[in-house]
């Protein structure tokens, strides 16, 4: 009896399989049943967040949730128990038991609009569902896709949502989808960066940024992850950064920082290790998780619009940031070993980079005094690139999926 306690027991892995195919039993019986032409199920990474939740909050906002239902599939229900939500439920992404409701709301639902894990791409698809992938950025990094080979044995997206024409012959390579499929409307997230300032977000700002001449952020592409498939193993780095990669790197940094009256927030990606170097505090850098934008009630592309410059690498992060017409900074010490690791899906990605392309620690500093002194010498660059990088430069994103979805 011990040994079924354990959670690789070959008595735990047949039962997982028996309610797994119980499960899809169920919901292909469900998918028999007609189409709930007013239920939408949601889902993205980092639960209630992202493209998605940026377009349910415009959905809210404008009273569509009047009409429809929407369903979120989280990995944390008890997060959204003790709270008010109009017309919508959220239940577990994963069930471990089997649940009829996450059957029936998949089985029946009309919309299916995710960032990252498509759920149903494992069940036959349904005639009258539609399938919207918002995805989650556009960059020029390798990355695990799929194909679309119209095989009935998968459910894939009926459309991909990318910023721009750039993007769509990476698309295509990543989905292996044809061209109807990919739609250049843009990211709903992208919307926040063209609205004033809500409350949270000047009670935020007052509380973290205010006093300082100039603000960065540092969203690295990270490198070093809990996840298998994304860590980069040849990247030795205590801070988990490039170019300052260890602990008095750090301390010259923050020193340079001071002097400049400036402040860099280095932004973890929820995928990315912990650093213990960042356990001590710095008087001009700060570490800012999500678990810390989830406490302040903002979203993470509220804050973006808040900081002067960015500083990143081969993150898509750096597409999204162009819409500010800000400078951005792109370490590039590693570009030919991530080249070789991870890979690029075009063959000279480092001539869409518009910003400061740095390879050393000296060259670093030159970026970094040149935005702490207000210069911005890749400005122009950034305008000849952005027809290509953003089909649309507002904030009108989510406007436009609800056209097109005719809700």
């Amino acid at each position: 009896m011990a040994e079924s306690k354990t959670n690789g027991s070959p008595l735990r892995r047949t039962y997982r399989k028996v309610i797994a195919s119980m499960r899809r039993r169920i919901l292909y019986s469900y998918q028999k049943k007609d189409i709930n032409e007013n239920l939408i199920v949601m889902e993205s990474e980092g639960d209630f967040s992202d493209n998605a939740y940026a377009l349910y909050e415009y959905l809210k906002d404008n009273g569509y949730l009047k009409k429809y239902k929407v369903v979120w599939l989280v990995n944390n229900v008890k997060a959204f128990s003790k709270e008010g939500y109009e017309n919508t439920v959220f239940i577990r992404k994963y069930p471990r038991f089997l649940r009829i409701r996450w059957s029936r709301y998949l089985g029946t639902c009309k919309y299916y609009i995710y960032t990252h894990n498509n759920v149903l791409r494992d069940y036959k698809s349904r005639e009258g569902r539609q399938l919207i992938n918002l995805w989650h950025g556009c960059a020029f990094k390798s990355g695990k896709g799929y194909t679309i080979d119209g095989s009935n044995e998968h459910t894939y997206p009926d459309m991909i949502f990318t910023t721009g024409t750039l993007f769509r012959p990476v698309f295509k390579t990543v989905f292996g989808c044809q061209d109807e499929v990919i739609k250049e409307l843009g990211y709903s997230r992208n919307d926040y960066l063209f609205r004033d300032y809500t409350a949270g977000q000047t009670e935020f700002f007052n509380d973290k940024l205010a006093g300082f001449n100039k603000r960065l952020l540092w969203m690295p592409t990270f490198r070093r992850s809990v996840s298998k498939d994304l860590d980069e193993t040849y990247f030795d780095s205590t801070t988990g950064l490039p170019l300052i990669d260890d602990r008095d790197k750090l301390v010259k940094f923050n020193d340079y920082l001071k002097e400049q009256n400036a402040v860099c927030v280095f932004k973890l990606h929820h995928l990315q290790s912990e650093q213990n170097v960042f356990e001590e505090s710095y008087s001009n850098i700060f570490v800012l998780r999500d678990e810390d934008i989830k406490k302040s009630g903002l979203q993470l592309y509220q804050i973006l619009p808040m900081f002067d410059s960015l500083i990143t690498d081969y993150s898509s992060v750096a597409t999204d940031y162009m819409l500010l017409d800000r400078p951005i900074i792109f370490t590039v010490d590693d570009y030919d070993s991530y080249k070789s690791s991870r890979g690029f899906l075009i063959e000279d990605p480092i001539q869409y980079f518009a910003g400061h392309c740095v390879k050393a620690e000296t060259e670093f500093y030159e970026a970094v005094g040149d935005v702490t002194s207000g210069r911005d010498p890749y400005k122009d660059k950034r305008h000849e690139l952005m027809d290509e990088f953003h089909e649309h430069q507002d904030g009108g994103t989510s406007k436009r999926i609800v056209e097109l979805l005719k809700l």
